[in-house]
């Protein structure tokens, strides 16, 4: 049961956020100005949050299939990601802030030898990883040296991904 309760979770996730993504292309030629689009595009990711929690879904999963299904649905649906460029930096610090206030350092403690091998293992595999898909892929040595440690930071939709599975 716990395995077709996932397997719930996952498709239902999918199937908002694609319908979602569907209604919001179908119904964007009502949109005139641009002050409109940002109304109608938060509304939408709104409800796609609402409903995904109201029906113990992944949020993560659900927008992220929405924007999916936005962007793959018509050429002129990228004026929707436009607007939200617009405003997204207060979006990306409440969504930080509330990843942030569900942290528990206490657990840092507690993981102890296993969580400081996680860091580090990460860090290898990042560094490493993204300089032998450099080398691959004939980056230039500037590419090679620096992306790994450049990916460190970008740890927001791992964070979205705990918070999931918290």
């Amino acid at each position: 049961s716990i395995i077709f309760a996932g397997i719930g979770e996952l498709f239902g996730a999918l199937f908002i956020g694609a319908l979602l993504g569907y209604i919001c292309s179908f119904f964007s030629w009502l949109v005139k100005t641009r002050e409109e689009l940002l109304i109608y595009i938060l509304g939408l990711i709104l409800l796609d949050i609402g409903l995904s929690i109201a029906l113990k879904v992944s949020v993560l999963l659900s927008s992220m299939m929405m924007g999916l299904m936005l962007i793959n649905l018509a050429r002129e649906n990228y004026k929707f990601f436009e607007v939200l460029r617009s405003i997204d930096a207060p979006l990306y610090l409440i969504f930080f802030i509330l990843s942030g206030a569900h942290l528990d350092f206490d657990i840092l403690y507690s993981m102890g030898i296993a969580g400081i091998l996680y860091i580090v293992f990460r860090t290898i595999g990042k560094v490493y990883g993204a300089k032998i898909g450099a080398k691959i892929s004939k980056a230039p040595k500037s590419v090679e040296n620096w992306l790994g440690l450049g990916l460190m930071p970008q740890a927001g939709v791992a964070l979205g991904i705990g918070l999931v599975a918290k």
